[in-house]
């Protein structure tokens, strides 16, 4: 593998949004965080389709050009000992490089989780603080808003654990 050169280091350098933060806090998450906004979300979801798409599309192909076919996706009859042959030309292959690279299985769908996963929470906590406004103008009682109001603490606090982690791969 290929260090960074002194250009690239440059570029990216260079690159970088001139924000006054220290290097700690650049990878935070934050609840306004543009990553986990709806339109985020939506374009997450489609990505996140398209791979899974293209992971069944790649499984069909190994099925096709297995020895075995489809009874190569039956792995309870494989036997531990058994070769399985698959042989695939490098064109097949190399329509999947855009979902199959180490980089998008590793970062981009581990980054496309994080920010889904986010804005879920973010969602959640936004609602149950709606509920509970909705329960105080409905007048409702005590008990019902105290349990509307520990349910979005516990929630609160899951959402200040991650969003506290910096959890960003890239």
């Amino acid at each position: 593998m290929r260090l960074v050169t002194p250009v690239v280091a440059l570029v990216l350098v260079l690159a970088l949004p001139k924000h006054s933060v220290s290097e700690d806090d650049w990878w935070r998450l934050k609840a306004d965080d543009s990553r986990f906004d709806f339109a985020s979300f939506q374009d997450n979801i489609d990505v996140l389709k398209w791979h899974l798409e293209k992971f069944g599309d790649f499984t069909e192909l190994l099925a096709n050009s297995s020895d075995l076919g489809h009874r190569f996706l039956d792995f309870g009859n494989i036997s531990d000992d058994q070769l399985v042959i698959i042989k695939v030309k490098g064109k097949d292959l190399k329509q999947f490089t855009q979902n199959l690279a180490w980089d998008q299985q590793h970062i981009g769908i581990a980054n496309l989780m994080i920010a889904i996963r986010g804005y879920g929470l973010i969602s959640q906590v936004q609602i149950l603080k709606l509920k509970l406004e909705n329960l105080r103008l409905k007048k409702s009682s005590q008990d019902e808003i105290q349990k509307a109001q520990a349910s979005l603490n516990d929630l609160q606090k899951q959402l200040d654990e991650f969003l506290s982690k910096g959890q960003w791969v890239d």
